[in-house]
């Protein structure tokens, strides 16, 4: 009888421990997949942050090197510009800063587009500047080159015409430093606007001082085209800064 109770006492407490040991084996792995789960969803989110400030990164780097492209550009424009031959016609004069001008249109329009300027319309606008004043460059190189075959001088007007170029090189030197754009978008807009601004106040400045008719047609039509697109960026500024606002 006694032999009987101690094999049967044996074998409950083997069970007992044999249940315990499975219900702390399997807790155990219960808690090893939940901390899994746990460090994979902490991975992921950590993942999808990093891509978020890569993004951010990366647009931050684009409009860093845009800006300093346009600086660099705008440095170097103003240089050229204001080493320009001076031949004796004010008319060949301002087509020499002009052609200067139109070149450092085209590439601030180019920056642009290389860093990944995102607007549909002034992506739109930078390729058409690009076309349009790389052809008006070549009619203003044919124009200077038939008017130097020419001869004609008139020196008292070109050092008038010569002190008043002088004076809008300054004063955009000046203005050409912007403030803090949030965007690569914002910072061309802002940008060529200025940069219309200067070429209409040239162009304005030499029908004062030529009777030329296909010089004083190039500059009426500089001031009309770049005054058109001064007023279609302004508006995009405006538009850009209340969706930001």
């Amino acid at each position: 009888m006694n032999k009987q109770v101690y094999y049967w006492c044996t074998v409950i407490v083997i069970a007992v421990v044999v249940v315990i040991g499975f219900l702390t084996v399997s807790d155990n792995g219960n808690t090893s997949n939940n901390q899994s789960i746990y460090n994979e969803t902490e991975q992921n989110v950590g993942t999808e942050n990093k891509d978020e400030n890569t993004n951010i990164t990366v647009e931050e780097n684009n409009l860093t090197n845009y800006l300093e492209d346009q600086t660099t550009i705008m440095d170097k424009m103003l240089t050229e510009m204001k080493n320009i031959p001076h031949v004796g016609n004010p008319a060949i004069d301002f087509l020499y800063g002009m052609t200067l001008h139109h070149e450092s249109a085209i590439a601030m329009a180019e920056s642009y587009l290389k860093y990944g300027g995102n607007h549909a319309e002034l992506k739109q606008m930078a390729e058409d500047m690009i076309k349009t004043q790389d052809a008006e460059i070549e009619q203003m190189q044919s124009m200077i080159q038939k008017l130097e075959e020419e001869g004609m001088k008139d020196e008292t007007k070109e050092a008038e015409y010569l002190k008043a170029y002088q004076k809008i090189l300054e004063e955009n030197k000046a203005s050409h430093s912007m403030g803090a754009p949030d965007t690569i978008d914002e910072a061309f807009a802002e940008g060529m606007t200025l940069h219309h601004e200067m070429a209409v106040q040239m162009a304005e400045t030499v029908l004062q001082y030529t009777e030329n008719e296909e010089v004083r047609h190039m500059a009426q039509n500089i001031i009309e085209m770049q005054n058109k697109e001064i007023t279609k960026m302004r508006e995009l500024i405006n538009q850009m800064a209340n969706q930001m606002a």
